[in-house]
This record gives C-alpha cells, sequence and structure tokens, in this order.
C-alpha cells in the first residue's frame, strides 16, 4: 500500500468515525426527499418496467437506466451544489 493510500484510508477511518459521513449522508437524505428526487427516481422505475415490460428488461438494464435518469435528475435540482 502506497503512502498516499494509507493517508487516505486513514482519513476515510477518521471521517467514519467521527459520524461525520453518517451526518452528511443524513442531510444528502432529506435533500432528496425534500426535492421529490426520491419520489421521481421510484415513478421512473414504475414507468420503465411498465413501458418495457417485465419480461423484457432485465435488472441491470433496468439499474443502467434508473442510474443515468437519476444523475440527470440529481443535476437539474441542485442538490450536488449545495451540498
Amino acid at each position: 500500500m502506497s503512502e498516499s493510500e494509507k493517508e487516505q484510508a486513514a482519513v476515510s477511518r477518521l471521517f467514519v468515525e467521527s459520524g461525520e459521513k453518517e451526518r452528511l449522508l443524513r442531510i444528502l437524505r432529506l435533500r432528496l426527499s425534500d426535492s421529490g428526487w426520491n419520489d421521481s427516481l421510484d415513478a421512473h422505475c414504475r414507468d420503465t418496467i411498465r413501458n418495457k415490460n417485465l419480461d423484457h428488461i432485465s435488472l441491470d438494464n433496468l439499474l443502467k437506466e434508473v442510474e443515468d435518469h437519476g444523475k440527470s435528475k440529481l443535476q437539474c435540482r441542485n442538490i450536488s451544489r449545495n451540498f
């Protein structure tokens, strides 16, 4: 393990141990929920399954499409910029 990797691991460990990671994740979840992002992603999943028929879509394809949709909606909602 390189010195840089050791430092990164130590910082990550401290980030988790201090509770800061959990605090930031709570804030992110709240902002996503308040912005309607969760509901938008849920609706998109349902529409995708309905439109493509469950027999013609794999989990991997659904995840890829939902991931792309989620990322695009995240950028539109200023969540990442304000975070």
